[in-house]
Parts: C-alpha cells; sequence; structure tokens
C-alpha cells in the first residue's frame, strides 16, 4: 500500500510575543508545508519492468488470484479485467489527526472561543524531489470526524483534488482545486479548533498490462494559506 505521511500543525503570529492580544480580532492562521510521501516499494508489486499480460478474455475471474500474486501481500491492490488482460488497481487510503489545541497553545488564549471564523484564502502544494516513473492519480482531499478514516465514509467533506503528476516532473507552488463547498468545509473543520479531526486523502493507481511497473518516491509539501476572525 501506498505509504504516505501526512502532518498538520497551525502557526499564529501576533507581534513578538507569540500571544493573542484580547484587542486583536484577526490573525494569521497559515498551515505551511505539511510533507507527504508516496514511495512506490509499499506497494509490492512484481519486480519485473513491466507489468504482466494476464489473459481474462475467456475467464475474468483469474484476476483475482492473478493479481494477488503480482502484488504480493499488499491488501489495497486487487484485479479487474479489461476485457482482454488483468490490470491492478491500487486503492489509496489514508488519513491523520490533527488537534489544533495540542498542536498550537498559542490558541488557548482564546480558550473562551470554542469557534473562531477561519477564511482559507489558498490551498497549494510543491512537489521536489520526485524520482516516481509513473504519474500519480488524482487524489481527493477530506475533512472528517476524528473516527472517519476512509473516503468512502459520508461524514469525510471533500476539500478539493490534486491534479496527476507527471513521472518525475516537480511542482512549485500549485494550487489544489477546490470544490464548490471546500473551502467552507476546511473553514468548518479549522474553526472548531478544540476539536480534533481527520484529513484523508483518497485516489487509485491503475497499472495495466504492458505498463511499467512504478518505481521509486515523491515527497510534497501542501499550505493553507489562512487567517481568522474572532
Amino acid at each position: 500500500m501506498t505509504r504516505w505521511i501526512l502532518s498538520l500543525s497551525a502557526l499564529v503570529a501576533l507581534g513578538g510575543c507569540g500571544l493573542i492580544s484580547s484587542d486583536i480580532t484577526r490573525f494569521d492562521m497559515r498551515v505551511s508545508d505539511k510533507k507527504f510521501t508516496v514511495d512506490s516499494a509499499q506497494w509490492q508489486l512484481t519486480s519485473d519492468a513491466t507489468f504482466p499480460a494476464i489473459d481474462c478474455s475467456q475467464n475474468q475471474g483469474v484476476c483475482s488470484a492473478g493479481i494477488s500474486q503480482a502484488c504480493g501481500n499488499d491488501a489495497s491492490c486487487f484485479g479487474s479485467c479489461d476485457g482482454t488482460n488483468c490490470k491492478a488497481l491500487i486503492l489509496v487510503s489514508l488519513f491523520q489527526s490533527i488537534n489544533l489545541a495540542n498542536e498550537r497553545p498559542e490558541l488557548n488564549t482564546v480558550a473562551k472561543q470554542p469557534l473562531i471564523e477561519v477564511h482559507v484564502e489558498r490551498v497549494h502544494y510543491s512537489v521536489n524531489p520526485n524520482s516516481l516513473n509513473v504519474p500519480t492519480p488524482e487524489l481527493s482531499f477530506y475533512v472528517a470526524p476524528v473516527g472517519v478514516t476512509a473516503p468512502g465514509d459520508p461524514q469525510a467533506k471533500l476539500v478539493g483534488t490534486i491534479q496527476p503528476i507527471a513521472a518525475g516532473e516537480t511542482v512549485t507552488d500549485r494550487d489544489v482545486v477546490i470544490t464548490a463547498d471546500g473551502q467552507t468545509n476546511l473553514e468548518d473543520f479549522m474553526g472548531d479548533w478544540k476539536t480534533e479531526f481527520n484529513v484523508i486523502v483518497g485516489g487509485q493507481v491503475t497499472v495495466s498490462a504492458g505498463d511499467p511497473v512504478p518505481r521509486g518516491a515523491l515527497d510534497a509539501l501542501v499550505t493553507v494559506d489562512a487567517y481568522a476572525n474572532l
């Protein structure tokens, strides 16, 4: 399974003392440079240079056993027939718990304010280095209550998508594509700063017969430009 490392914290900077004065109603709440890593070694695919052709034209059921052998012990990888050959479908589903009250103790200076009005201005990312020999899929980015860990859960709220990144491509300051309700969804969870929540990333990697077997890894940094009003 893809190993993604995703961590999140918030930075509140007000003057030299780092505390929130009672007469200040707006402050910076930028979430900066949150690193995640995808490493193809976690997918445990066959060591061949290209993905094998497994004929399923007469029996689609052969894909289950054939792809299982190609994927090793990776439970997130399963097979499907494209009408001629089997293909591997690798599900990406990961989450990280976020506790702003613990991570940013400065917020406790407004302890009587359980809710703050957060305004997200921009969500963007950079990728460097990138040694992957295949493109990434489109990835969906969600926020959810702390007990929700999968993108398919109805309580997971979509924020936006990270568009596919080409093999070996490095990216500097590219925007996450925010959905119609994505900004509001993110602002709602960040504003309720005393309540822990999850960030979830989901997508699907497809590897078909003759495709290069994925190799390499990439690092990405995600930033949320935001401010808050009391």
